[in-house]
């Protein structure tokens, strides 16, 4: 990324802080020195706040990923009972199974 920085009222294209650099004399070599400490430091809270966020990402997908499967399982379960409840005779021992399970899943994820 190229800016534009004044410097003793000349505008100097800035393609990196070695140009800063080479634009002031060298009674300005402190100068140059915190605008390059300063520069450096601005990209490395970037790098880092970037860092972040992917960090942020990948933890919120692997929250929608464990939910899903949570679901998915809950829905399996709930199909099973689904099945229990249509048949003629209802074996409640299936159904406390399998809702035990649901509980189970949900204790899991939560």
């Amino acid at each position: 990324m190229f800016e534009y920085v004044k410097i003793d009222d000349t505008k100097v294209l800035v393609t990196n802080t070695r140009d800063i650099v080479d634009e002031l004399s060298i009674n300005h070599y402190e100068i140059a020195n915190c605008l390059i400490n300063e520069i450096n430091l601005a990209y490395t809270e970037k790098e880092l706040q970037e860092k972040r966020i992917h960090t942020d990402l990948e933890c919120y997908e692997a929250d929608l990923e464990a939910n899903r499967n949570a679901f998915s399982d809950i829905l399996e379960e709930l199909k099973t009972i689904e099945s229990l409840m249509d048949s003629k005779r209802t074996n409640k021992v299936k159904v406390d199974k399998s809702l035990s399970q649901i509980h189970k899943i949900i204790s899991n994820v939560y």
